[in-house]
């Protein structure tokens, strides 16, 4: 029989991140006080605490940077979800008057591979977040690093979609205060109203002494659910519950920082190491021209462009092709693919990639063959023949005859010049670069498959491995 809940002497606290409607977020929070007695965090920060929502009869205060709905949209709001909440939520305190730190900490809204957002676009958390100015930013791993924090619940999609994500994720969890176990996706992530009887049924699996890891995996029971659910957790705390925590306030396990991580999903059931990849190449754009309509504003040429930057048509950029060992090359006779996906990878709508971005001169390139446009992206499940749409750029290595890009000495790094041109469709506006370099029978960066001859991209392990940057192109 499963322990009975009862209040510990140090009573579990929980704090709840919304970006879109906050159902789930309602049913989570209502679950953990009602069945572990557990408090929200919240209770105690002050009246007045920015984007707190006040409690309603019954429900929880939630945390929505972007309102009650995540829609509300400013350039400050947008900037700020730059530069600031996904560094917050790694030690977010909200004034609590304990200066306390969430038992559990969670967040529900949309999501890429790497990126969790509101319904307006804003970005709230990230898996590697930025830190910096406009001018000058960097990427900055963090870690949770607080006695308090043990649990991260993401209802949000695709959070583990890919070993880079699994290993920045697990990165996070690192530290002399490891968190224990992350909750989420490694596919689409259901919409409120499903997710919150998911968390219904995620609490009443915990009541009944399942542990985290398998609460989770019963909750995705039916239907397209069971492929849909993953999760991150220490080797050593793979029996913990949270009736036992609720009960006497600590966890069974204690998990050293640097031992073993594994990642669950339903192929995965008794875990996988999660390892470092590997990347050999890189894809990353720099602004080139002086006006640059963006937002938010304080960008200028030569700029490395931040994450979640909004770039409107006619914005020229600088593409660089980089190996990321400085001994390699790009050879005579390397064929080079580049070529954008537009994520989430579920949102199936083909696009002429000359409608997203265009090489410069591209009309006399293209006529003279010097750069092809080709269809080589497809799920091949949907039955789509490689010949439907355009959604790469194609071209091979001349050293001695391609005035049209610059390189450095040794042929490291090419920069091309681009132009945005717009939304190639109405899916969701945001898209990862994506560079591969084939060499004889050789290939580097993007996967591919042969399908009735042709060799295209095999869009599920594009997701998987390969994940250089994201841009989001005005609507």
């Amino acid at each position: 029989m499963p322990d009975d809940p009862a209040r510990p002497p140090v009573p579990l606290q929980y704090l709840l991140w919304d970006g879109t409607n906050p159902v789930d977020s309602f049913a989570l929070g209502k679950g953990l006080h009602a069945s572990f007695r557990c408090l929200n965090l919240l209770d105690d920060s002050p009246a007045a605490e920015e984007f707190v929502s006040t409690a309603a009869r019954g429900k929880p205060s939630v945390f929505q940077p972007s309102g009650p709905d995540g829609k509300t949209f400013s350039e400050t709001l947008w900037q700020r979800g730059m530069f600031e909440f996904p560094l917050t939520f790694f030690d977010a305190g909200h004034h609590n008057a304990g200066d306390d730190r969430p038992h559990i900490l969670a967040f529900s809204g949309h999501g890429i591979p790497g990126f969790m957002f509101a319904e307006s676009g804003v970005l709230i958390c990230a898996s590697n977040p930025v830190s910096g100015t406009m001018s000058s930013f960097t990427f900055s791993p963090r870690q949770w690093n607080h006695p308090n924090t043990k649990l991260a619940i993401f209802s949000a999609c695709r959070q583990l979609a890919g070993r880079p994500q699994q290993f920045r994720w697990a990165r996070a969890m690192r530290g002399s205060n490891p968190v224990h176990a992350i909750l989420t996706y490694r596919n689409t992530a259901p919409a409120a109203a499903t997710s919150a009887e998911i968390n219904r049924s995620f609490q009443a699996n915990l009541a009944k002494g399942q542990t985290f890891i398998k609460a989770w995996e019963h909750a995705h029971d039916g239907g397209s659910l069971k492929r849909r659910w993953a999760a991150l957790c220490y080797r050593t705390a793979v029996g913990d519950r949270l009736d036992r925590w609720a009960k006497t306030g600590s966890l069974s396990s204690a998990p050293a920082p640097d031992e073993d991580i594994l990642y669950f999903d339903s192929g995965n059931a008794s875990g996988r190491v999660v390892t470092e990849p590997v990347r050999v190449l890189n894809c990353s754009p720099t602004f080139r021209s002086s006006a640059i309509p963006v937002v938010p504003a304080g960008l200028s040429a030569g700029d490395v462009i931040p994450p979640w930057t909004i770039l409107r048509p006619g914005t020229k950029l600088d593409l660089h092709l980089t190996w990321t060992n400085a001994a390699n090359a790009f050879q005579d006779g390397d064929t080079v693919w580049l070529a954008a996906l537009q994520v989430r990878p579920d949102y199936f709508g083909p696009f002429a990639i000359e409608s997203l971005f265009e090489i410069d001169g591209q009309t006399a390139l293209v006529a003279s063959g010097d750069v092809l446009s080709l269809g080589r992206i497809h799920d091949v499940s949907r039955g789509w023949d490689p010949d439907t749409y355009t959604d790469l750029y194609e071209f091979q290595i001349k050293r001695a005859g391609m005035p049209w890009l610059s390189h450095d000495a040794s042929w490291n790094e090419l920069t091309i010049p681009i132009t945005i041109k717009g939304l190639p469709n109405d899916h969701l506006a945001v898209f990862y670069l994506m560079l591969r370099v084939s060499r004889g029978s050789a290939e580097f960066g993007i996967p591919t498959t042969v399908h009735r001859g042709f060799t295209i991209a095999d869009q599920e392990r594009l997701v998987d491995d390969f994940q250089f940057f994201a841009f989001v192109v005005a609507t």
